[in-house]
């Protein structure tokens, strides 16, 4: 197989482990805020229909975008990012 699609697949299993983290811990502060016992399910059916039912339309809308404006915007909120900025040693 070729990198590339190593690469892909530990993308997907990040991004798969985060959903779950996040669910997680949603599902944690329900117990915390001792909510009913229905709402539970209830917010694991949201999770994973939202994530069914939007992944389509989000991923159109994000191909329609360039790629510039996107990692420019994460790029000055990430601390380990590198600069965009080049090295006065390298002018």
């Amino acid at each position: 197989m070729k990198k590339g699609f190593y690469t892909i697949i530990a993308a997907q299993f990040i991004s798969s482990l985060a959903d779950n983290a996040l669910l997680i811990a949603a599902i944690a502060l329900l117990s915390v805020i001792r909510s009913a016992a229905w709402v539970t399910p209830l917010l694991q059916i949201f999770f994973t229909v939202s994530y069914v039912l939007l992944a389509p339309f989000v991923g159109a809308f994000r191909g329609r975008l360039s790629w510039a404006p996107f990692v420019g915007a994460f790029r000055g909120r990430l601390s380990w990012a590198p600069s965009r900025t080049p090295c006065k040693s390298a002018m």
